[in-house]
């Protein structure tokens, strides 16, 4: 019995190793599936009033998401000077506008924003569901093989 046991607890331990060496080209390609990159280009003005020193930008469309630097999303401002904002950005809930701080007042800037959209042909409640394929085949490959196990050591009595 102490054999089966540690039979079980090995060939667990290998499904776990295998399913979750296959999540990264699994996330890979679901992402790729589900977004596309999106890149607004010096249409992305704003103008800082005085005392003011952050700027809101409506994106063109709604990020996949929570985090505009995922992917290598980035905010760079092109004028009046060249410099890397996206440490300075955040997206709001709604994933349809950032915030970008840290600017100086009474100054007009434009933007270049690169970010992760909608793919073509993917509704939104699609994408929602894609996003999780890569934990469910773990989950799912665990489970069938917990349930392999029981049922070859006879935990779970004759089939």
């Amino acid at each position: 019995m102490l054999l089966k046991g540690m039979a079980t607890i090995g060939f667990m331990a290998i499904a776990l190793i295998v399913s979750t060496g296959t999540m990264t080209s699994v996330n890979t390609q679901t992402e790729a599936a589900r977004t596309r990159s999106v890149t607004d280009t010096n249409v992305s003005t704003c103008e800082t009033d005085v005392g003011v020193t952050q700027c809101e930008i409506d994106l063109t469309e709604t990020s996949q998401y929570s985090d505009i630097s995922v992917n290598g999303g980035s905010v760079l401002e092109t004028s009046p000077s060249s410099v890397d904002r996206t440490d300075q950005t955040t997206l709001n809930n709604d994933r349809t506008k950032i915030t970008i701080t840290g600017l100086t007042a009474s100054t007009s800037y434009i933007f270049d924003i690169n970010f992760f959209g909608l793919a073509s042909g993917v509704d939104q409640t699609t994408s929602n569901v894609m996003q999780y394929i890569p934990m469910v085949i773990i989950f799912g490959v665990l489970f069938i093989s917990l349930l392999w196990l029981l049922s070859t050591t006879g935990v779970l009595g004759k089939v």
